[in-house]
């Protein structure tokens, strides 16, 4: 992972891009990007914008990031402030 700057105009706080570099030398850059990491069953996880991508690892071996599928683009989402139910306000007591 690579920190490119701080707090872009109209942009995120930290500009992050991402790489993989295999056992055998290879590199997979995701370029810029907000979170990668790798799921249960070995495949990368990543996210760009407003998509949650995954790319398929076989034998410790990345296929070309143009095989990666998009699993989800949540830019039809926006948040919504909500407050917590009064019975959660504090934490059960052990």
């Amino acid at each position: 992972m690579t920190v490119r700057g701080i707090r872009e105009k109209d942009g995120p706080w930290y500009v992050t891009e991402h790489r993989v570099v295999c056992a055998d030398g290879s590199r997979h850059e995701l370029g810029r990007s907000d979170w990668a990491d790798w799921s249960h069953s070995g495949d990368l996880l990543f996210s760009r914008g407003s998509s949650l991508w995954r790319l398929p690892c076989a034998n410790e071996n990345l296929p070309p990031l143009s095989e990666a599928r998009e699993i989800v683009d949540l830019a039809q989402y926006s948040f919504e402030r909500r407050d917590a139910p009064s019975s959660e306000y504090e934490w059960p007591k052990t």
